[in-house]
This record gives C-alpha cells, sequence and structure tokens, in this order.
C-alpha cells in the first residue's frame, strides 16, 4: 500500500509542474476577451511551484526507498529463518535418515546405482561409503549370493517395481566379508526432486531366518527319532539289525556325516568292537576287527556314564582319546560320541565322524541325536538278548556245545548238500567210559567240571568247520563236513589220545569210547546215527578207550 501512495503523489506533483509551464503558452492563443481584467501572476510563482514539486517528490521518493530497505531487510530476516528452518529439517531428515531402525537407500530406477544410503545400509553390507557400496555391487559383484539372490534376480524385481508397484520380499545378502544376512526389502517408486527414484527399505530378519532354520532342524530330528523308533520297533526279531542299519544310516545322512559306527562292549576283547557302520560316498570303511580298547575310554567314563555327549576335534584329540583311533583310521577331523547306556553301564558308543574342524551342535540338536542312540541300543539290547535265548535253545547249558536239536538241524542241512553236491562227511559218535562211577565216587560236581573240561578240550582238537554237540547225558557227536572215512578214524583217534592224555580235575584220568561212521547215499539222519552208535557200543565191547570205524 505504502508503494502505490507514494507513486501517486509523485505522478501528481510532476503534473502540476508541467500544468504550470504548459500555462503561458495556452494563455497566448486564447483571444482576448471584449471586457476583461487582466491579473498577473508573478514570475516567482512557476518555478516556486516547480520547486515546490520536485521537493515533495524527492521526499517521497526518500520514503520510499526507505521502504524498499525496510522490505528488503525484513524479506532477507525472513530467508534467513527459513533457510535454518529448511537447514534443520534436513539434519533432522538425515538424522532420521541415518538412525532409521531399518536400511533405506535411495537408487537411480534405469541402473539400480545408490544415490544415497543410511549409516545402517552401509554397515549391512560392510561398507563405509555410498561410492564402495556401488563398487562392491557393480564392479567386483561381491555382494551377489547365488541364484535366486544374484545380481540377476535383483534387476528384474526393480523392473517389476517399474512397471507393477511395489515389491517385497525375502533377500539373502552376502558382506564383503563373505558372512551372510537376511533381510526383508520393500521397493517402492517415489519422486524425489522432480524425478523419479526407487526407494528401497531392509529389515534385518537375520536372527528370525536363524530361527526358523534352527527349528526346521529341530523338528526334522524329532521326526528322525520318530522314524527311527518305528523303524525299530516294528522291526521282528530277526529283522533288528536291519532296523540298526537303517537307523544310523539315517542319522549318518542327515547330519552330514562321513561315518556312523556303532560300537559294542565286549567282555571278552575288554573294549569296544565294531557292530556296525555307515559310510558316506567316498569314505572307506573301517576294519571289520575295528576295536578301542576300554584303557582308551576311561578319561570320558564318568561322563559318558553321566549320558553326556563327548564331542572332541583333530587339533585337540591326543593319542590317550577315544576319538583318537577313529580320527586317525578315517581322516575325521572331528567326532561326536554318544553313549549306548544299560541299567547305568557302558555297552557301547555311536560315533558320528564329521570332516569339518569340529561339529557346531547345540544341546538341543544333541538331546534328539541321544534319544536315538538310546533306541538303538535298546534294539541292541533285545537283539543280544534274543541272540542269547537262541543260544540257549540251541546249545548244552553246562558245556557250551550245540544241543541234540540243533545238531540234528545242521546234520539235515548237511545231508541235503551232500545229495546235491556229492562230497563226503562223517559223524563221530562218543562217551565217557564209567561216568557213572566218576559221579557215584567223586560226585555230580566233578561230573559236571568233567563234561565241561571234556567239551573245551573238543572245541580245541576239532577243525573251525567241524561241529562237535552234546547228544545227552555223557555221549557226544561231531560232525565232519568234506570228510572221508579215513579221515574221520584219524580225527577221532587224536581226539581219544587227547583225552587220555588229560588229568581232569578231580576225577583224573578219563577215558572214552568213540564209534565212526560216514555217510552213504540213502542214509536218513536216524539211519547215519544209529550206524554210528552201534559203532560206539563195539568200541565198548570191545574194551572201551578205542575207536571203531564202520
Amino acid at each position: 500500500m505504502m508503494t502505490r501512495f507514494t507513486t501517486a503523489c509523485v505522478s501528481l506533483c510532476l503534473l502540476t509542474a508541467a500544468s504550470h509551464a504548459v500555462a503561458p503558452a495556452a494563455e497566448s492563443q486564447t483571444p482576448p476577451p471584449l471586457t476583461e481584467t487582466v491579473e498577473v501572476t508573478p514570475p516567482w510563482v512557476v518555478p516556486l511551484q516547480f520547486a515546490l514539486g520536485l521537493l515533495l517528490a524527492a521526499i517521497f521518493l526518500a520514503v520510499y526507498l526507505r521502504t524498499l530497505r525496510s522490505e528488503r531487510t525484513l524479506l532477507a530476516a525472513r530467508l534467513r529463518t527459513r533457510t535454518r528452518e529448511l537447514e534443520e529439517r534436513g539434519r533432522q531428515y538425515q538424522a532420521l535418515f541415518d538412525n532409521a531402525a531399518v536400511s533405506v537407500m535411495v537408487h537411480d530406477p534405469d541402473s539400480m546405482e545408490v544415490l544415497q544410503a543410511s549409516e545402517k545400509a552401509l554397515a549391512s553390507y560392510g561398507v563405509d561409503s555410498v561410492e564402495a557400496l556401488n563398487h562392491a555391487a557393480f564392479v567386483s559383484r561381491a555382494i551377489w549370493s547365488e541364484p535366486p539372490y544374484s545380481l540377476q534376480e535383483a534387476r528384474e524385481l526393480f523392473q517389476r517395481t517399474r512397471e507393477a508397484g511395489p515389491q517385497r520380499f525375502e533377500w539373502r545378502t552376502r558382506r564383503l566379508d563373505g558372512s551372510e544376512i537376511w533381510e526383508d526389502v520393500f521397493l517402492r517408486l517415489v519422486p524425489v526432486g522432480g524425478r523419479e527414484r526407487i526407494v528401497s527399505t531392509a529389515v534385518d530378519i537375520t536372527a528370525r531366518k536363524r530361527a526358523e532354520a534352527k527349528l526346521v532342524r529341530q523338528l526334522e530330528m524329532e521326526g528322525q527319532v520318530r522314524e527311527i523308533s518305528l523303524r525299530l520297533l516294528n522291526c521282528g526279531v530277526g529283522g533288528t539289525g536291519d532296523g540298526i542299519t537303517n537307523a544310523i544310516t539315517r542319522l549318518g545322512e542327515n547330519m552330514a556325516a562321513s561315518r556312523c559306527s556303532l560300537l559294542d562292549y565286549s567282555d571278552e576283547t575288554g573294549g569296544f568292537n565294531l557292530f556296525l557302520q555307515w559310510c558316506a560316498p567316498g569314505t572307506g570303511p573301517l576294519e571289520a576287527d575295528f576295536h578301542i580298547p576300554a584303557v582308551v575310554v576311561a578319561p570320558y567314563q564318568t561322563r559318558l556314564i553321566r549320558g553326556e555327549a563327548v564331542i572332541v576335534s583333530r587339533d585337540r584329540a591326543g593319542r590317550d582319546s577315544i576319538e583318537y583311533s577313529l580320527l586317525e583310521a578315517g581322516g575325521a577331523q572331528s567326532v561326536l560320541c554318544l553313549p549306548i547306556l544299560r541299567d547305568g553301564t557302558l555297552e557301547g558308543i555311536l560315533i558320528l565322524s564329521f570332516p569339518e574342524p569340529r561339529p557346531s551342535l547345540r544341546p538341543a540338536e544333541i538331546r534328539p541325536l541321544q534319544v536315538s542312540a538310546d533306541l538303538i541300543g535298546a534294539a541292541l539290547a533285545r537283539k543280544r538278548l534274543a541272540g542269547e535265548l537262541e543260544h540257549q535253545a540251541s546249545h548244552d547249558v553246562l558245556t557250551g556245545l550245540n544241543n541234540r536239536r540243533k545238531f540234528e538241524e545242521l546234520l539235515l542241512q548237511e545231508i541235503e548238500r551232500t545229495n546235491r553236491y556229492q562230497r563226503p562227511f562223517a559223524v563221530i559218535m562218543f562217551d565217557i567210559d564209567h561216568f557213572k562211577r566218576i559221579n557215584d565216587r567223586h560226585g555230580h560236581d566233578v561230573g559236571d567240571a568233567v563234561l565241561s573240561e571234556l567239551a573245551a578240550i573238543v572245541r580245541e582238537q576239532v577243525r573251525d568247520t567241524d561241529i562237535p554237540a552234546r547228544w545227552g547225558g555223557e555221549e557226544f557227536i561231531v560232525l565232519l563236513p568234506e570228510t572221508g572215512i579215513e579221515g574221520a578214524g584219524r580225527a577221532a583217534e587224536g581226539l581219544r589220545r587227547r583225552i587220555a592224555g588229560t588229568l581232569f580235575t578231580g576225577a583224573g584220568r578219563v577215558t572214552i569210547s568213540l564209534g565212526v561212521t560216514q555217510y552213504q547215499p540213502g542214509d536218513s539222519l536216524d539211519s547215519l546215527v544209529k550206524r554210528a552208535d552201534e559203532a560206539l557200543y563195539r568200541a565198548k565191547g570191545e574194551g572201551r578207550n578205542r575207536v571203531v570205524v564202520t
């Protein structure tokens, strides 16, 4: 308003001065009236008016200029205030950008080049500048994983964002140090500074993905335990061995082990013998007679009996450790040993061998493995018990030799084999001379000791392929496969001499009488045994302590 007023005043002064300047000229052109009164204007009036107009114009011009300076000062102050506000907002925006809980980046929609990135975004890739990030992304390409998390898939997602709108997905990012993280990424096309840009926000979900992977792993291992349990429970006694083999195979494959070995404690060897093993492709098996002495297990005895697993790596295993033999034999870098307990006694060890320096297993992962080991141990005990029952059913309790029922079964098999392949075999039947006299004079305990010692001598004297058995009372019988009548006679004589030259506990010298016969075509089990029995009685009738061949 002040500006318009000042302009109007100046214009009025100029018009006034101009009107006085042209007045004399106008008067000279007007014809004199018939009767007039002439008023003479002093000569100083016009210059005075003109000067007053100029003065007023100067005054108003000065006021105008002062007003302009005031407005300029005010505008400059407002501009500085606004600039400070914008700078503060910019700092707040940058602080919000850099300190956001998510990674934020601004991209060129065509080239994917990063134009701006928050500190968290830079840190997630392991770089310290946008330039370094672009170099890692498009020059060295070090931040891309294998498909479907490669640069090509990323370009397709950016193209989809431009064409179809915002995109959300999970992405596996590789850092410059080689480690990998998982991110939940959101892409959106937005205008920035008058140009279209793609803004990406990413939330680190590595912990969640690891938790999910652990949960999946835990469920897999629990499923494995259930499967092993069902397989071991559903297989019959005869199939227990197959069930255990399947169980250790499943364990080895699921744990990505190079070998899974089951070792069973043996009183005879005083240590743990290899019972079953599974080997991954490319891994050689252990020797069938692989053995770990009990003294080697001693440093771990307490932990194993408490049901604790033992994990030792090659760089920590000494020559006296339970794992050393496995490490040396199989080239493993580390092993996991799971105890198999029975009534508080260490009955066996389940050993998983790994190609890496040390298996990274949490207690939650070891527990299902220990349950699996317990199930295998129970199946092993069941198999051992079945074997004991079968042995008791087929062997004489006192002498440990085959009993009559088992011998008849084996003899029938040998008859069938001979009829098929026409191979000879013979039978020796013998009993102890005057055994009743031994019982009467020395008691039945001495008589039992004589039977037991005699059986031990027979096992030592005959060949591994021969089959001795207790026929009943003091009578014994021996099956000699691939043996003719002459060879059987020599074997019988050697056995007689060995018995006659032995001093038996509590009884002294003991002799035996033996009958020998060979299988003839058409013989049945009864006819063959009857002929050997008749030869035995002929030996007794001829004076005892002799061999009769028929």
